[in-house]
């Protein structure tokens, strides 16, 4: 996502970010709702898993840059 203008300096340094603009993202669109998206669309008969109830370890975060998802599963032995 996007950073907002606040985060950056102003002037000839419009390009820099703030020191103290924060790295993870605080605003729209709730991280659990982005997870719940992410499982929808790798669940079911012929994709990733069979269901999401098969999900044991799930970490998630929201960070500022370029967008982009990434999902890694492995099995749990």
């Amino acid at each position: 996502m996007p950073r907002p203008k606040s985060h950056f300096r102003t002037g000839k340094y419009s390009n820099l970010l703030k020191a103290d603009a924060p790295s993870l993202h605080s605003s729209k669109c709730d991280l659990d709702n982005l997870v719940k998206m992410i499982c929808d669309t790798i669940q079911g008969k012929g994709k990733m898993i069979c269901d999401d109830s098969q999900i044991c370890i799930l970490q998630a975060e929201k960070l500022y840059g370029e967008p982009r998802t990434e999902v890694t599963i492995q099995e749990i032995h």
